[in-house]
């Protein structure tokens, strides 16, 4: 397929999918060793999808043929050279918009499975909670400080629909999380069960932007769940 041939892939949804690994990227050779690690640590490829975003289409070939080539379905959004004009916050919303899955969960094309049974650990955690909705702690080898903001959360289907989006602002995993700890609807797996590595990040907003712009609206998401099981 040339690259003047790229099309998003439509098919939405799929039926019978669990998990629907959400995966925006900007380098090919990353997201080639994340994918390596999905599929090594994988128990169960069947009801899996991988959607994926891509910034521009000079190398969608590369990612086309190994998406055709793998035992998942998959589709693919591609965005014009966005010029830092959009958070990545944006991606993983626009991708969580065409999932299928019972479970969504996160990736960053620098992440690294290092260990365990993902398939398995994230979809048991299904019906931890009558309604569903819930978060779930995945664990992060350089977590020294036993954090409870992790990089790399999933979420339900029923969470996703619920809140309407993966995330309100930027810094999506310290808004799942905190919204998680905060109505008690976390499910924190072991280490020994699910293991993930990947470089430190960086904070997109800066402390007045989080005193100002994200607690607020992250507290209007609270208070909407708090509201429901009144």
């Amino acid at each position: 397929m040339k690259t003047t041939d790229a099309k998003v892939l439509t098919a939405n949804p799929y039926d019978n999918i669990d998990i629907s690994l959400i995966i925006p990227s900007v380098n090919f050779d990353l997201f080639k060793h994340l994918y390596n690690s999905i599929i090594r640590t994988c128990s169960n490829f069947d009801n899996v999808e991988m959607l994926l975003k891509l910034d521009d289409i000079s190398d969608y070939d590369e990612f086309y043929n190994l998406c055709v080539g793998s035992q998942f379905k998959f589709k693919i959004i591609t965005y014009p050279k966005y010029n830092s004009r959009y958070s990545l916050h944006h991606f993983f919303n626009d991708l969580g918009s065409i999932s299928s899955g019972k479970m969504l969960w996160m990736l960053n094309d620098d992440a690294t499975i290092i260990s365990g049974d993902w398939y398995t650990s994230l979809i048991n955690t299904r019906n931890t909670f009558k309604d569903n909705i819930h978060c779930v702690i995945v664990p992060f080898d350089k977590d020294e400080r036993k954090r409870e903001i992790i990089p790399t959360p999933a979420i339900t289907r029923e969470w996703y629909d619920f809140f309407g989006f993966v995330t309100g602002l930027p810094n999506y995993d310290r808004w799942i999380c905190e919204i998680a700890k905060s109505i008690n609807r976390r499910v924190i797996l072991n280490s020994s069960d699910l293991l993930v590595t990947m470089p430190k990040g960086h904070r997109v907003l800066s402390k007045k932007g989080r005193k100002e712009i994200f607690y607020p609206r992250l507290e209007k998401a609270i208070k909407k769940f708090n509201k429901r099981r009144r």
